[in-house]
């Protein structure tokens, strides 16, 4: 039988791999949301947005961070590459949100190192794993229905 001590240290290191596989997740959505949108795929650019609002929502009651947020001044390049105005805006609209995650997400990462962690935050921390998860899972199934 495990001690509390044990069960504490086992869901400790189960959050610090959620929190590396949350950052993982939260770069690779960043890179396919430009890949996405420079391939004019507006859908998928959408299904990424709902997937970080989702996370946000979750994060929502967590402290705002401090930094303010600096939108992010694309490369004219960028800009005729993507072409629609509206699918601009929906990156920006990303951007925007996956700071203020990233942002929430920081310090709830420094908790779980410190292993001062409440069982809010350990199922906090679960549920974005699962909605990050959720979205990749439907990304590689789309990829393979694509080569199929």
């Amino acid at each position: 039988i495990m001690s509390s001590a044990e069960k504490q240290k086992q869901l400790n290191e189960l959050l610090a791999k959620s929190a590396k596989f949350i950052v993982a997740n939260l770069n690779a959505i960043e890179k396919e949301m430009y890949i996405f949108a420079i391939k004019q795929k507006k859908e998928k650019c959408l299904h990424a947005c709902q997937t970080l609002k989702t996370v946000c929502d979750i994060l929502a009651p967590y402290p705002e961070p401090e930094t303010q947020y600096e939108p992010r001044v694309y490369p004219e390049s960028f800009k005729q590459k993507v072409g629609d105005p509206k699918l601009l805006a929906i990156v920006q609209q990303m951007d925007a949100v996956l700071a203020l995650i990233r942002g929430k997400v920081i310090p709830i990462i420094r908790l779980i190192k410190s292993g001062k962690i409440s069982a809010r935050v350990s199922s906090d921390v679960i549920k974005i794993n699962q909605v990050l998860k959720v979205y990749i899972d439907s990304l590689t199934t789309q990829a393979g229905a694509a080569k199929a």
